[in-house]
């Protein structure tokens, strides 16, 4: 897992982010762009931030990879119906590959399963998380992890993974407290 050390960068000491497995760090901000079309979406992505967060199923993806800068980490998520209906580790690589595609990139800093509990109850979970193994090896995830797992989730995942998550990015407010 990510150390909750902020990295700090050697020229002026500011925090850069939270340092990861692979040294790299993860941006401390990072523009989240559910709900986020059109000209608001422009005006946000203009705005520099460090880091964009995306996902196929907030539709917008086409959108993101045009204003998206080439130096923003790019952290993309492979929607939960991606690993279902048979789709085991194959819609995964296909779902991801069409993220980069739609975002005009070859490879995403951070790619992140999202809600991977349908992958857990249906038993698939080991292939799918070996699916994002595969995608970081080819060159296509700069680091791998999971978004909104629970604690059982991770259990499992531990128990199955040659590459540990490197974050469970994680939901929180008071409509979605998810305690565990």
């Amino acid at each position: 897992g990510a150390s909750l050390r902020p990295r700090r960068s050697p020229a002026d000491g500011r925090r850069s982010g939270v340092l990861l497995p692979s040294g790299g760090a993860l941006p401390a901000v990072a523009l989240g762009t559910m709900e986020l079309k059109g000209e608001a979406l422009a005006s946000m992505l203009s705005q520099g931030f460090p880091a964009v967060d995306t996902a196929p199923t907030y539709k917008n993806e086409t959108a993101v990879g045009q204003g998206l800068s080439p130096a923003a980490y790019l952290i993309a998520k492979v929607p939960r119906a991606a690993t279902g209906d048979g789709q085991g580790s194959s819609g995964v690589r296909d779902a991801l590959r069409k993220s980069l595609q739609r975002l005009g990139r070859r490879k995403a800093d951070l790619v992140l399963l999202h809600w991977p509990d349908k992958a857990c109850e249906d038993g698939s979970l080991a292939a799918v998380w070996a699916a994002l193994e595969e995608a970081r090896e080819a060159g296509e995830a700069g680091e791998i992890g999971v978004c909104n797992a629970t604690a059982a989730v991770l259990r499992e995942l531990l128990k199955a993974c040659r590459v540990r998550p490197a974050v469970n990015q994680v939901e929180r407010h008071p409509l979605l407290p998810q305690w565990e």
